[in-house]
């Protein structure tokens, strides 16, 4: 996921459940900010679009748990402990920029966050999104 032409938002990725496929389609927007080959030397500007994403990031997962505690979501604990994974990686990232204010967020800090966010909503976000279509009728938008 090193190009942000890449993320532009595929209904192959989609979940089927209307909202989290507007807030994923919201997050790969904001991590398209991120890697913006325009603005690979503005390193205020990185470091603002991650401080961003990290915050849409949490009200993503906040809305996703909530919908899973709703639901008895079986797998509700692993899932929770997946979030709260890359938000301790996402907070240790700001912290590394912080500290560093002359470099932007790093090749590696992108690579992982761009592969964490799609290995995710491609895994455990699609068994979430079988599980509230199957199990309560939650339907996509035509």
């Amino acid at each position: 996921m090193a190009e942000a032409a890449l993320l532009a938002w595929k209904d192959a990725w989609s979940v089927d459940v209307p909202e989290i496929d507007r807030q994923h389609a919201a997050l790969m927007a904001e991590f398209a900010r991120l890697i913006d080959p325009a603005r690979r030397d503005d390193y205020a500007f990185q470091r603002a679009a991650l401080v961003v994403l990290t915050g849409h990031v949490c009200r993503h997962f906040d809305y996703e748990e909530h919908l899973m505690h709703v639901h008895h979501y079986p797998d509700f604990g692993p899932h929770a402990e997946a979030h709260a994974e890359l938000l301790k990686q996402l907070n240790h990232f700001e912290m590394l920029v912080k500290a560093q204010p002359e470099d932007g967020p790093g090749p590696d800090i992108v690579a992982f966050v761009g592969r964490w966010l799609f290995d995710h909503t491609q895994g455990d976000d699609k068994r979430l999104g079988t599980f509230l279509r199957d199990r309560h009728e939650v339907r996509k938008a035509s």
